[in-house]
């Protein structure tokens, strides 16, 4: 009967204890080369993968919690431009949350042509030949509201 075992494939051992226990010592060679080390390192190369997959998955996370995925501004940057009473988390959660771009694109592609406003116009204009300029970079509108507004009178206490 054809199993797919080596010992199909061998002639039948007689009682002969040297022959047998020669046997013997090739069958359970071939258990651990086989059996055992293929095993170990196809599971080792297995958990790599994994190893290696959750390692890229934890930096795209440490990226994401430290920088703007719209305008690409990290934490540090936005605090030394912007003075006490904006938060980085309050920028990213509202200022650019990357869900109202997504959405503001869905509602480009679906609103008539000819409804559209001329910044609608443009934006739509710049998506179709892939040029995203109109997103902003290294900057928000807290930062470009500071900028313009005037600088505070100092206060006697």
């Amino acid at each position: 009967p054809s199993g797919g075992y080596i010992e199909n494939g061998m002639i039948p051992a007689n009682n002969r204890m040297d022959s047998y226990i020669a046997r013997v010592m090739y069958s359970l060679s071939f258990f651990v080369w086989v059996g055992v080390v293929l095993f170990n390192v196809i599971t080792g190369l297995i958990v790599d993968s994994f190893t290696e997959l959750r390692g890229a998955s934890e930096e795209r996370a440490a990226i994401l919690a430290d920088e703007c995925f719209v305008c690409g501004l990290e934490e540090q940057e936005y605090d030394e431009q912007i003075d006490v009473g904006a938060s980085f988390v309050k920028h990213v959660a509202q200022e650019h949350h990357w869900w109202s771009y997504v959405l503001y694109l869905a509602y480009l592609r679906d609103k008539e042509q000819t409804e559209l406003d001329g910044l609608e116009s443009y934006v739509l204009d710049r998506l179709k030949v892939s040029d995203f300029d109109w997103v902003p970079r290294k900057t928000c509108y807290s930062i470009q509201a500071l900028a313009v507004a005037p600088p505070k009178a100092a206060t006697a206490v």
